[in-house]
């Protein structure tokens, strides 16, 4: 029997600069179309365009909520926490988290115990 309930799953850890510790899943679909969505803008953010700032932030927050706990982590948490800089290198690095583990399924990445 195929039983998702025991399923072995990949993940991303992060550790926040608070030195809280994430471990991330990989997204729904839902995330990860948004993330894709995003991705070009991720890569040529400017400061000055404070709705894709808004909407990088909101989908980081959806991106850690998507974790092991079940921890929520909320735009306001991250937005006092991380600076433009910290926010780009967690999508780009988020991204080749996702399409690493796609295209290489046997990655070293740690693996949850579920």
């Amino acid at each position: 029997m195929l039983d998702f309930s025991k399923s072995v799953k990949r993940y991303m850890q992060i550790r926040m600069i608070d030195e809280k510790n994430i471990l991330v899943r990989m997204p729904t679909k839902a995330i990860f179309e948004k993330l894709i969505s995003m991705e070009s803008l991720v890569k040529t953010l400017e400061i000055d365009n404070l709705g894709a700032v808004d909407q990088i932030y909101d989908i980081a927050s959806e991106i850690l909520s998507n974790n092991m706990k079940g921890d929520y982590i909320s735009t306001e948490y991250i937005s006092e926490l991380m600076d433009i800089e910290d926010i780009t290198s967690l999508m780009e690095s988020y991204i080749q988290f996702c399409t690493g583990q796609a295209s290489n399924p046997n990655s070293e990445s740690p693996h949850s115990q579920e």
